[in-house]
């Protein structure tokens, strides 16, 4: 809606009209002005207005709840507050704010929760904004394992929090593969998300991909090589539109890694591999992404 600016705008500026600013109103305005923070357009508002705002939402939770209360109403306000000073990048504010967030939550309910769960995701979301991604990768931690125990229980949220366990947990392997750091817990977190993913999950052949990769990392090519021809073996068996790249890819991957243990040994099946991966049929799917792999096996042989 083009018009949706104007209207937000317009409405804010009509507030007080339509609800008088009387003490028997004030957490009805209050409620209002908390989900305007979590407005796209709140961000077009003058600067004033946007403080205006903050201080008045401010002034009525701190006269009328001690410093370390907290409950829905406040966590909704720290959230889109949160979500605002993101946007502006206003990052000193929101690590202050993120602390207090931290503070309220332990005090009032502890670390087995999804209050807690959900501070962990904004830390996570803060040590990334500032690249500094081992700690990233620690938060993230905290909140599988904050997922982990809630999976664990008996509830009718089983399945959905062990979902949000394997999400997270493959997030996890991801930046933890791209940054080069926490390796060894990502190796731990990658061969338990192959184990517990639903096998008829469209993307399941990636969790035998993610623990070759990790392996590798750790120059453990001999577990390397094991699951790259699992995930080639996967894909022979399967459906993926893709499966003949995946295949001749990670039969080339194996072969790389097994040249690193056992060069006689891999030549042959590197040769295979590489002739596969250099026939025309996948001449439109190769890119530079792909060619230091080529050129590494091309290199290898020519010993």
């Amino acid at each position: 809606n083009l018009n949706m600016k104007n209207e937000t705008i317009k409405i804010y500026s009509e507030l007080h009209d339509y609800i008088p600013n009387e003490s028997q109103n004030l957490k009805l305005l209050v409620g209002l002005k908390i989900r305007l923070l979590a407005n796209k357009h709140f961000l077009d508002f003058k600067k004033t207005i946007q403080n205006d705002i903050i201080v008045f939402i401010d002034d009525y939770i701190q006269k009328r709840y001690n410093p370390s209360h907290f409950n829905k109403f406040i966590e909704l306000y720290i959230i889109n507050k949160l979500s605002f000073y993101k946007k502006t990048n206003n990052l000193k504010e929101y690590k202050i704010l993120l602390d207090s967030y931290l503070k309220k939550v332990e005090s009032s309910l502890g670390t087995v929760n999804r209050a807690y769960a959900n501070v962990c995701s904004k830390y996570s979301e803060y040590f990334e904004l500032i690249n500094n991604y081992e700690n990233e990768l620690n938060w993230l931690d905290k909140r599988i394992e904050t997922y982990g125990l809630f999976s664990n229980k008996k509830n009718n949220s089983y399945t959905m929090d062990q979902v949000m366990v394997n999400t997270l947990t493959k997030q996890f392997v991801i930046k933890s593969f791209k940054n080069s750091i926490s390796l060894n817990k990502a190796k731990i977190y990658a061969i338990k998300l192959l184990k517990n993913s639903d096998k008829n999950d469209l993307d399941y052949g990636d969790n035998f991909v993610l623990c070759a990769f990790i392996f590798e990392k750790l120059k453990e090519h001999d577990k390397s090589v094991q699951y790259f021809d699992m995930a080639e073996e996967y894909f022979q068996s399967s459906n993926h539109e893709e499966k003949e790249w995946r295949m001749a890819f990670y039969s080339l991957r194996s072969s790389l890694n097994l040249a690193e243990i056992a060069l006689d040994k891999a030549k042959p099946k590197l040769k295979v591999s590489l002739s596969n991966i250099l026939s025309d049929k996948f001449k439109n799917i190769r890119a530079d992404k792909h060619a230091v792999f080529i050129k590494k096996a091309q290199l290898i042989l020519k010993k």
